[in-house]
């Protein structure tokens, strides 16, 4: 594996020249002369100063920004965990209609991911590559064990395999009642599907058939220094209670039918019970929201998994949801989408949404893309950017035209959605090499803070503020089963739009807050699925045919 001793080398013209290019396609032209005269101030000013302190940070912290990426975003977040921070994640619909073949899933999803907790311990996941290039797989031993725990100002995070003892249980939550569920028998080895089926019907049921009163579940969707001040209470007459919930392995949350939500579909109603569990009159308190890896087995087929964000990214995830699709014998389904993904990657997605999103607004929408770093060790994320010049010209050309004859014909348009791509492309590269410009930028901000210098004033401009604020929150997550995520918007104004390309189609979840006026889910999803009609028309008749895949 690379280790990333150049990861946050000092590269001010470049990072400059990035956010010189980004504000280009949002802001006025006032605000950028006014912002580029500021630029130049923090260029000449207090920069090497504050390099000097992130090379020194490497000495003892393999990628330095790490650790604090995780502080910032993440435990000194003060925000509920459901929606916004941790993710839901849909498995493929399943057979099973009634209270049996629940529990039947409900052990076997149990069966299948102490499997893998088995294969990360035994070192037998076959390596990750991205091309020719080995990633990092240290986010899988972040995945079983492992507690987010609630703390005044800045949560703390209890790692799994950190632990004296490994763990030798799961957790069952049923109606808000919690159960210790044994994982292993005597001798190590998994539990049989019988064994575990047992567990549950013998244990469980028949002291969960009434909802709890009390449930203590429920606070862990509260704000953090408010579950925090409880936390500490509980200390002193629920301790043994609370350790085994944190030392457990994962939660394995058996609900029950989600009622009350009207007008929408029933993969609206699983993502919803995956990520935050429909309220408290459905499932919300028959969670834990801390746990790293919550099962959600829901009624009539309908399962997936809650996951708390801050030791793993999302591929992890899949991955440990791909293994447990194969094990039930899982097929992919399929989707309403179908395109021709030979003419299509990443980059033609993203600018599909540009689309959708100018078709709707008139405007264009800062743009968030996960960019994975996992090329490096302990590697999370960088950010990819849009609009760039780019995708500002081949949006406008596609939609602002007030007739045919003003209009530019497929061969112009294919130029400007040619020219779009490669920009995106290349910044994905950039960004996945460790070159981006957000962690870079968001190093300098925090290197502040440890020197206690001033911070350079680039982070105070009306710019940088609004360049700072998505309109677009997106993420690919790819699966070869039909597993789809959903995360709720990083602002009120906010569209979250997760998508899974396959090699006949693609599934978009897309989140908005109905509390805004302005942003529809369904709105966004037509015009969508309008963008992309469209720009399968341009390809399609444009005279020479470009193939977009990397």
């Amino acid at each position: 594996l690379q280790v990333a001793n150049t990861f946050m080398h000092s590269r001010e013209a470049d990072i400059l020249q990035d956010y010189l290019e980004s504000r280009a396609a949002k802001m006025d032209n006032w605000v950028i002369i006014f912002s580029d005269l500021i630029i130049l101030e923090v260029a000449l000013r207090g920069e090497v100063a504050l390099f000097v302190i992130m090379i020194r940070r490497k000495s003892f912290k393999l990628i330095q920004l790490t650790p604090w990426w995780i502080d910032k975003a993440y435990l000194e977040s003060r925000t509920p965990l459901p929606i916004v921070s941790n993710p839901g994640v849909s498995f493929p619909k399943w057979n099973y209609c009634d209270l049996d073949g629940q529990i039947d899933a409900a052990a076997k999803v149990a069966q299948s991911a102490l499997i893998f907790y088995k294969m990360i311990q035994n070192n037998k996941l076959p390596q990750e590559k991205m091309g020719d290039e080995l990633l990092d797989m240290g986010q899988y031993k972040n995945l079983f064990g492992t507690t987010r725990i609630p703390s005044l100002n800045k949560d703390k995070i209890k790692y799994g395999y950190q632990c004296e003892t490994p763990s030798e249980h799961f957790i069952v939550m049923r109606n808000g009642h919690i159960f210790r569920i044994p994982a292993f028998d005597s001798n190590g080895n998994v539990l049989s599907l019988d064994q575990l089926k047992n567990e549950i019907k013998s244990c469980v049921i028949p002291s969960s058939e009434i909802v709890n009163e009390h449930p203590l579940g429920v606070v862990t969707a509260e704000h953090r220094d408010k579950w925090a001040d409880l936390y500490s209470k509980l200390q002193d007459s629920n301790l043994e209670s609370l350790k085994s919930v944190e030392d457990s392995l994962f939660v394995l949350c058996i609900d029950k039918k989600m009622d009350d939500i009207v007008g929408v579909t029933p993969a609206d109603l699983q993502s919803l019970e995956c990520l935050h569990g429909g309220g408290c009159n459905n499932n919300s308190h028959n969670r834990w929201f801390d746990k790293t890896l919550q099962f959600i087995i829901g009624t009539d087929g309908y399962c997936g998994v809650n996951y708390e964000h801050t030791p793993v990214e999302g591929p992890a995830v899949a991955s440990l949801m791909e293994f447990i699709c194969d094990q039930l014998y899982v097929s992919s389904s399929h989707s309403i989408f179908h395109y021709w993904t030979d003419k299509m990657d990443h980059s033609y997605i993203q600018l599909s949404m540009q689309l959708a999103y100018y078709r709707i607004h008139h405007k264009q929408p800062s743009t968030y893309e996960t960019a994975t770093l996992r090329k490096y060790l302990n590697g999370r994320t960088d950010t990819i950017r849009l609009p760039s010049v780019e995708s500002l010209i081949f949006t406008s050309a596609m939609i602002d035209a007030d007739d045919d004859k003003k209009k530019p014909d497929d061969n112009d348009l294919m130029h400007m959605l040619k020219y779009a791509v490669q920009k995106h492309k290349h910044y994905t590269v950039q960004a996945m090499n460790g070159n981006g410009m957000d962690r870079h930028l968001l190093g300098i901000e925090l290197a502040a803070s440890d020197l206690n210098m001033p911070l350079p004033k680039i982070f105070s401009t009306d710019a940088y503020k609004k360049m700072m604020h998505f309109n677009l929150s997106t993420s690919q997550v790819p699966t070869r089963n039909l597993i789809t995520m959903c995360y709720g918007p990083s602002s009120p104004d906010c569209y979250a739009s997760c998508y899974n390309p396959q090699d006949e189609q693609i599934h978009f979840s897309i989140c908005t807050f109905k509390s805004c006026p302005t942003t529809s889910s369904y709105r966004f999803a037509r015009e969508l699925e309008h963008s992309l009609n469209d720009m399968h028309r341009v390809v399609q008749h444009s005279e020479s045919i470009p193939r977009f895949r990397s």
